[in-house]
């Protein structure tokens, strides 16, 4: 969906960052949270992005570039990256603007995300929009937990997993049964989630997504929709006391 009239509207309104350039590989764009993420990290002024894609792109964008997925099935053929961005579950878009972009499932983000630890990438940041979790099978739920478990063992120095549509307890500590349990009630509860709860919005995610990748410490989080109402809820507070008059003296 990201074309280059979308990625220099981005640039236009650049936020405060360091000189120093930070590379970054995005991989399975498609969608609107594809689009959001390229927009949101082309934003930052210190970002050079390489957006993976399996068909010729074409783009003038400034610190942008497009990186093959061929390249990737070989450790050697990894750039060298300062962190790495997977996104799972996406779309294309119905006019198939970002036809070039994969679409991946657990075991392709999986295969990345480990391939990325051996080439020396030290931070990951996996995103999965709300609907890729809302399978509430068997089978969906196991992959999951054993997606989030795998992860755990690569070394990674910091480890951001963003499930919109999960809790941030379903990948806790337990039994294999436990952790598919937790996931299968998680989802099925989103069901149930007033809709003002449920940060469904492609910006909402990939911005929140992109800042707790920025602010948090090194080492493993995994966050869900509590965090996501959280974060709007401790937002929309400063807001309100920003609007607040100051006593007069």
């Amino acid at each position: 969906m990201i074309d280059p009239a979308t990625a220099l509207a981005a640039q236009r309104h650049p936020i405060a960052g360091t000189n120093a350039r930070h590379r970054i590989l995005s991989i399975g764009n498609a969608g609107a949270l594809g689009e959001s993420v390229i927009s949101n990290l082309l934003a930052s002024s210190d970002v050079e992005l390489l957006v993976v894609a399996d068909k010729p792109v074409r783009s003038t964008a400034r610190r942008l570039a497009f990186f093959d997925l061929i390249q990737l099935e070989h450790v050697s053929g990894w750039p060298p990256l300062d962190a790495v961005v997977i996104l799972v579950g996406g779309k294309h878009s119905y006019f198939k603007r970002d036809d070039a972009f994969p679409l991946l499932n657990e075991a392709d983000a999986l295969t990345l995300a480990r391939n990325a630890a051996s080439a020396g990438v030290k931070q990951l940041l996996l995103v999965a929009p709300m609907d890729a979790w809302l399978s509430a099978t068997l089978s969906s739920a196991h992959r999951f937990g054993e997606l989030e478990a795998a992860l755990r063992k690569l070394d990674f120095e910091k480890l951001v997993v963003v499930r919109p549509g999960t809790r941030r307890d379903a990948a806790a500590g337990g039994s294999a049964l436990q952790r598919i349990a937790n996931v299968l009630l998680s989802t099925l509860g989103s069901y149930m989630t007033p809709q003002r709860l449920q940060p469904l919005r492609a910006q909402t995610v990939a911005q929140a997504a992109l800042a707790w990748f920025a602010e948090l410490p090194a080492g493993q989080h995994f966050l869900g929709a509590a965090d996501f109402y959280q974060r709007e809820t401790k937002g929309a507070q400063r807001e309100h006391a920003d609007q607040i008059p100051a006593p007069e003296p």
